[in-house]
């Protein structure tokens, strides 16, 4: 990731951006990590490679908003898009979770986890559900950021501390 000073790209666009990157990680590792108990534990394989499935879904629509917004980085760092423009893009991302999370969760505990026979398919299903909210949690403190960060960077305050002063190191920072 290019770096860039917080006048270029503000803070919470960047947590925005992590926020995402890490959750597909983490959903990732997670399908990962329960692929391997699976064959620990004596698991066919046809079981423990598809039993973690719906984390790696949840892995690629986490990853698919991190490029999402890497991508409104990019084009704030080469001027092609506002800081407005970017706090948009990046609110519509993290927005586009928490209105996801819910249903998805909801889904899941109506059709899916009734259908959960078996171990794998029980342990699959704690953890994706567990994810789901706080991987929901996650996104309503980044749209918290992107709502504050929204008023910091863009009424005109940008990095002084309110009075037209540029704010001391560490002052004024989230």
């Amino acid at each position: 990731m290019p770096l860039a000073s917080e006048e270029q790209v503000p803070k919470p666009l960047t947590y925005t951006l992590m926020y995402h990157f890490l959750w597909c990680v983490l959903f990732l590792l997670s399908a990962a990590a329960l692929t391997g108990v699976f064959f620990a534990a004596g698991q066919p394989a046809a079981v423990a490679l598809t039993a973690p499935l719906p984390l790696v879904f949840f892995g690629v629509v986490a990853g698919l908003g991190s490029l999402a917004t890497y991508v409104v980085r990019i084009q704030v760092l080469l001027n092609e898009a506002s800081k407005e423009d970017a706090f948009r893009w990046s609110a519509i991302s993290s927005w586009g979770v928490i209105l996801l999370a819910p249903v998805a969760w909801l889904l899941w505990r109506l059709i899916f986890d009734p259908m959960a026979h078996g171990v794998p398919a029980a342990i699959t299903s704690m953890v994706v559900q567990v994810e789901l909210i706080v991987w929901w949690l996650s996104h309503l403190l980044s749209v918290r950021g992107l709502s504050r960060g929204r008023r910091k960077y863009l009424s005109g305050e940008g990095l002084t501390g309110g009075s037209g002063v540029p704010a001391m190191a560490g002052e004024g920072r989230s």
